[in-house]
């Protein structure tokens, strides 16, 4: 989330679930002010009773915040969306998706999911504080998380892209203007203001009042939020750029022809071009066997590719993932995830124009 390695936890449902490194700060932060709070409010417990109940109540929020995730991944699966992992993280958790739902059904479903576990968690903490008896550590806990957690659905629920009352205001405005990426756009728009008052907010806070821990806190939330929907806006632009751009404008030239037992010194001196990667289709007898390019090239030495003929290091076209020209960039896109490879074949009318790498696809939509 903020470039660090995340730390897997294991897989739950199919569904990768990690810790980002800001989560184990956060953590120490709620446990040690949670340990404040309730030894100020409760001397009669002891220090071990007062650590205690702040470690569950900090774990218990933690677990509760997996569970808001799960509830958009649950969501998520129930309408076709498949989800790639859930992160820990300093503000809470964010589940990664494997694409954008296809309806704004679907988009509604999936953002009202969260809060809703949210909401239901808090309710059923409040009923165990209700059922124990007055100044009691499990009581105090349960009335902390279940007021946390309706706090949490609340927050959540503010139309600020990319919280979920932002996608909920996305999965309305698309449907009322039939364009996904418009309401995206309107949506991040609401969301960068959203965070832009979260700043001010946490200014004022931090000089009227002197929290600052609060107050920087807050303003630091919104500086995330804002640039989260700044990056959602600038990816919704790209990907309709995707969309509307063919695979075919991402070649360069037309794919020339080598024999398999051509030198690869040979084969650099006939494809050798100043404007980009070289890339080749092998042949042999008449017959395309396999494609080389500059990761082909890259596994012999310079000095000794004369010694080398392209058949020995061609990839074989049997292991190469085949798309049509005529496609658009974002399917390439999912297909070169789908697959996990970094290059594909491209084909017209059974007829091989080029290879398409992530490189050059990343250089097009830059141009672009």
């Amino acid at each position: 989330m903020f470039g660090g390695r995340v730390l897997r936890l294991g897989r739950f449902f199919g569904i990768t679930i990690g810790v980002d490194p800001t989560w184990f700060i956060v953590f120490l932060l709620v446990t040690t002010s949670l340990a404040e709070g309730f030894g100020g409010s409760h001397e009669d417990w002891g220090s071990s009773a007062v650590w205690a109940a702040a470690f569950s109540a900090s774990l218990l929020f933690f677990i509760s915040i997996l569970l808001h995730e799960l509830g958009h991944s649950i969501a998520a699966r129930l309408v076709g969306v498949s989800v790639r992992s859930i992160t820990l993280f300093l503000f809470g958790g964010v589940a990664e998706l494997g694409s954008e739902p296809a309806r704004p059904r679907d988009e509604f479903l999936i953002a009202i999911a969260g809060p809703l576990v949210s909401g239901l968690l808090g309710g059923l903490f409040l009923v165990i504080w209700l059922a124990t008896p007055d100044d009691v550590p499990v009581g105090v806990v349960s009335v902390w998380l279940g007021v946390t957690n309706l706090g949490v659905a609340i927050f959540n629920m503010f139309p600020g892209f990319p919280l979920d009352g932002g996608r909920v205001l996305r999965s309305v405005l698309w449907a009322l203007m039939g364009s996904l990426d418009r309401a995206t756009q309107w949506s991040g728009w609401v969301g960068v203001l959203f965070g832009r008052i979260l700043i001010a907010a946490g200014i004022l806070i931090a000089v009227l009042t002197g929290s600052w821990f609060n107050g920087l806190f807050l303003a630091f939330m919104g500086w995330f939020l804002s640039g989260a929907a700044r990056r959602t806006m600038i990816q919704s632009v790209m990907t309709s750029r995707l969309r509307s751009t063919s695979v075919a404008a991402a070649l360069q030239g037309d794919l020339e022809e080598v024999d398999g037992w051509d030198t690869l010194e040979d084969v650099v001196n006939q494809v050798k071009s100043g404007t980009g990667p070289l890339t080749a289709l092998v042949a042999e007898d008449g017959e395309p066997v396999g494609v080389i390019g500059e990761l082909e090239l890259s596994t012999v030495a310079e000095g000794k590719r004369a010694y080398h003929v392209a058949r020995q290091v061609m990839t074989p076209l049997a292991r190469l993932i085949s798309i049509e020209s005529g496609e658009s960039l974002m399917e390439a896109l999912r297909t070169l995830d789908r697959e996990g490879v970094g290059q594909l074949l491209v084909s017209e009318d059974g007829r091989f124009l080029g290879v398409l790498t992530r490189d050059q696809l990343g250089r097009v939509v830059n141009a672009r």
